[in-house]
């Protein structure tokens, strides 16, 4: 197969995939990926990061689209087996355009590695009775806002924007549950959920600092 360009690349293809890119991750991230789009995906993403000067591009795609990918420049990062619909293996693919964005920050391997090498408790402990769970809505995205405010600084999403998070709940699958302490929200999950590919990420997950 030939080496794809940029110049390759049709002036009227419509790009189908979800890509989501923004400086403040300074990232091109590729988080649905239409087959239609292959291989010309590949170099519009290369352009994005190029036009923005974005040092990182990341992608998630089935297995058998992952040759050309790693043709291009990008490392395995992780896979998944049997992601797609209880089938295809998912693999995702990072490629760095500046080596520092390479290096690890030691002081978060480390937690990593404590929280990893700490037991998992048996059994799991019960919510104290001020707590509640329960699926979040519209009508608690104020709330949620002010938790996602407090925990992050930058996110590669706009979850400060209340028309972002109004519209992955009604249009987007993303179903979110949060943690009540009496009348205050204090923690928060979510589960983006693809029922075309029958699988589901569970992201966002965050909680108020102590007061």
């Amino acid at each position: 197969m030939n080496e794809f360009n940029a110049e390759n690349i049709p002036m009227s293809i419509n790009i189908q995939s979800n890509i989501s890119h923004d400086k403040e991750s300074d990232r091109v991230y590729l988080s649905h990926f239409c087959k239609e789009d292959f291989p010309y995906i590949i170099n519009h993403i290369e352009n994005l990061a190029q036009t923005h000067q974005y040092t990182k591009l990341f992608v998630k795609i089935p297995s058998s689209y992952a040759p050309l990918f790693i043709k291009n420049g990008y490392k395995i990062e992780a896979y998944v087996p049997h992601f797609f619909n209880g089938q295809e293996d998912c693999f995702f693919l990072v490629k760095y355009r500046d080596p520092k964005r390479k290096l690890l920050d030691s002081e978060s391997m480390n937690k990593f590695q404590i929280l990893f090498s700490t037991p998992i408790k048996e059994p799991i402990e019960i919510l104290p009775e001020q707590f509640t769970i329960r699926e979040l809505t519209t009508d608690d995205i104020t709330c949620m806002i002010d938790v996602f405010k407090k925990v992050f600084k930058t996110y590669p999403f706009p979850i400060f924007n209340s028309q972002f998070i109004k519209k992955s709940m009604e249009e987007d699958d993303t179903t979110y549950f949060g943690v009540w302490d009496n009348h205050q929200l204090v923690a928060i999950s979510s589960a983006e959920c693809n029922y075309q590919e029958q699988y589901a990420e569970m992201t966002d997950f965050c909680s108020s600092p102590q007061p």
